[in-house]
């Protein structure tokens, strides 16, 4: 930009922050220095550290070089390492950011479009050829300012975030996207009976499809609820009193264990950490988009540790097997075992001590290792090549069958095609990430992974597929304890806290010891029965990181079963409920579902007499008198026979005392006497009692 331009700019931040969302933290004059040679000793007009919470950038408004009258926005994070990005085009009013290629796109072509991903995520505009249209504010525009000022913000995020994504680390890939229909985090709550169980099923479909449920066939919506949970995309939990943290986060299970024929362990007993539905579901939600059957097929997989020669010793053979795509095995390269009479471990056995060595047995472990590489893997299994016994630098699956490199000249010449998923640009990752153990120091070894997921999530199958949305259905949330249950899950529920998100938040397990972030893309969806325990009573962390839904009974849902009936339902539930609302509160009423199903007036009297008189009486407490009130204040449900005083016992008080007795059969006008409120002579009930 010109001069003037970048002048302009830099003095309507400097000024105009007063009314916004930010503020200077630190301010520098020109001129600038400590900003990686950048803006050292050129013409400026100044750096700002602006804060938007606990999110900080320099905006550096300076020349870019002595030699070019060219001026520049550049962002720089907060401890003035390289900049994020460079602004200095001008069309009109606004600023135009380009995403210049790096010298990272040439290891990771996918970055372009990962920026592209993120930038619609987050809402910044985008025009042609991966460009961000920036408006200038202009004086005295205070929302202009701030609005530009987010933009900067999100496009500094985005960039950062871009450049360090590595393809093959989905924990860090783009933050997943989510459907826009409902928060992530959503408490649907009412009295029994509204159905609030049964709206989760349309609510998850609408949730992983992205579109409203609201005209489909119900049908249909059933339909396509049980498809997800197949795919293993919904899971549904039901708290109560005894449900803990083991159960929904992770826990220690006692095992036993088989022994390993290739590595020669004894069977034993000991605890190990086994995963509890969250996390489950979240390892889940880290994957792309993949079929019901993929995924089994997935996770029906083998893994094996591979070494691929000594880093410090044979540095060249790991850089050929990744260069040729396959895995080498220098053990027992004299031979070509190509041949099908080698389909056993005792055939080579028997050969090599013919040929070469007679003093090997089956326990020989580069005979064994022949025999993994030939016999034991299979297409499909993954490949784990280790740095060390403490890290790995690799993840491969099994394309090809075994060949024998006979250029070789002997020297690893046992060879299966492999397809490389992921490879470390540096010393990789630690194997803590998917068990507890080191890894063997033997060439080839089978592995049980305690987080086969973990390695699973390496691979690539479908990179530009999308993250889609998973559903944690919690049923009646209440009623567990929520801190003992939930753990350190109250903090990472929050959106922003979500993982990929800006103010993303990660905890450690307290039985793994792993790193532990849940993914944008998880739904949880809670019931709660409020007559159950009031909603004031629900922790207040808890209760600020959920969106609270109310489901009231809806009586407008009882015309059919109306008109079925010969009863105005409708008008029944209505009466109920004002009754009940004025002497309970308006947690404690009758939901619309407990009639929904009726038709007859033998199914209605069914539903009085077993679900809704006794709830009523639960909820005064067995105080009868009350219940009758709410009835219509008539004896057509219940009435009360007054009970005589023990003999000998003098009736001090002189209170009539009763037992109260629902009626065996409801006159047909009980229905009319309840919604009036008294007695309406068209039949009278029958004295029949139970």
């Amino acid at each position: 930009m010109r001069e003037d331009q970048c002048e302009a700019l830099a003095q309507r931040v400097r000024e105009g922050l007063e009314g916004t969302h930010f503020d200077i933290e630190e301010q520098l004059d020109a001129p600038l220095s400590g900003f990686h040679q950048f803006a050292d000793d050129l013409a400026g007009f100044g750096a700002f550290l602006i804060a938007n919470e606990s999110v900080k950038y320099w905006l550096v408004f300076s020349q870019w070089k002595e030699e070019i009258p060219d001026y520049y926005l550049v962002v720089f994070p907060e401890d003035k390492s390289n900049p994020i990005c460079e602004i200095h085009r001008v069309e009109g009013d606004s600023l135009i950011w380009n995403y210049k290629p790096t010298k990272q796109d040439g290891k990771n072509p996918e970055r372009k479009l990962r920026f592209n991903t993120l930038a619609e995520a987050k809402g910044v505009q985008l025009i042609s050829d991966f460009e961000v249209k920036l408006s200038i504010p202009h004086d005295q525009d205070h929302a202009a300012l701030s609005s530009f000022l987010s933009d900067v913000f999100k496009l500094a995020d985005i960039r950062r975030r871009a450049d360090d994504l590595s393809i093959s680390l989905p924990a860090e890939s783009p933050a997943p996207k989510y459907s826009p229909i409902t928060n992530l985090n959503t408490i649907l709550y009412g009295p029994p009976g509204t159905g609030k169980t049964f709206a989760t099923t349309s609510r998850c479909v609408e949730i992983c499809d992205g579109e409203r449920s609201a005209n489909k066939p119900l049908e249909e919506i059933r339909a396509r609820y049980t498809e997800l949970i197949k795919q293993k995309r919904v899971e549904f939990v039901t708290f109560h009193q005894s449900y803990g943290y083991e159960e929904f986060i992770e826990g220690l299970r006692p095992t036993t264990e088989k022994p390993d024929t290739d590595d020669g362990g004894q069977a034993g007993f000991r605890l190990t950490v086994r995963d509890g539905v969250l996390k489950r579901l979240a390892k889940r939600a880290r994957r792309r988009s993949s079929s019901a059957e993929q995924s089994q097929e997935t996770l029906n997989r083998r893994f094996f540790k591979m070494g691929l020669g000594d880093p410090q010793v044979e540095p060249k053979i790991f850089d050929r097997c990744v260069a040729e795509k396959c895995i080498r095995l220098n053990w027992c390269s004299e031979v070509d075992w190509s041949n099908s009479k080698f389909s056993t471990l005792k055939a080579i056995v028997e050969h090599w001590q013919q040929t070469i060595d007679p003093g090997f047995t089956a326990q020989s472990k580069p005979l064994q290792f022949v025999h993994l590489l030939r016999n034991v893997m299979q297409l499909g299994d993954i490949i784990v090549v280790p740095n060390g016994i403490d890290r790995f630098r690799a993840i491969g699956e099994v394309t090809g069958g075994y060949t024998f490199d006979e250029e070789a000249n002997g020297y690893f010449a046992n060879r299966r095609e492999v397809q490389w998923h992921w490879i470390a640009m540096d010393e990789g990752k630690k194997v803590s990430i998917f068990q507890n153990q080191n890894l063997a120091p033997q060439t080839i070894h089978r592995l049980s992974p305690e987080q086969p997921d973990r390695l699973l999530s390496f691979l690539n199958t479908d990179d530009n597929g999308p993250f889609p949305p998973h559903v944690l259905i919690i049923d009646e949330i209440n009623r567990a304890n929520i801190s003992k249950v939930m753990g350190e899950l109250i903090t990472l529920l929050e959106e922003d806290k979500r993982e990929g998100e800006r103010n993303q938040v990660a905890v450690t397990l307290p039985y793994s010891g792993e790193t532990f972030t849940l993914p944008a893309n998880l739904h949880i969806l809670g019931t709660m029965n409020t007559a159950d325990r009031s909603i004031a009573l629900i922790d207040t962390a808890l209760r600020r990181r959920f969106q609270f839904e109310e489901m009231a009974p809806r009586p407008k849902l009882l015309r059919d079963a109306k008109n079925a009936t010969g009863i105005d339902l409708p008008e029944v539930l209505r009466a109920l409920n004002r009754r009940l609302e004025y002497l309970i509160d308006r947690d404690h009423l009758i939901g619309h579902a407990w009639l929904m199903g009726a038709k007859s007036k033998a199914d209605v009297d069914d539903v009085m007499r077993h679900k809704i008189i006794p709830l009523i009486a639960e909820y005064f407490y067995d105080d009868w008198a009350k219940v009758r009130s709410v009835l219509g204040g008539t004896d057509d449900f219940v009435r009360g026979q007054p009970l005589n005083p023990p003999p000998g016992l003098p009736d001090e008080t002189g209170e009539k005392r009763h037992r109260w007795i629902i009626r065996k059969k409801f006159g047909k006008n009980a229905y009319a006497c309840l919604i009036a409120g008294k007695r309406v002579e068209v039949e009278a009930a029958t004295d029949e009692s139970s």
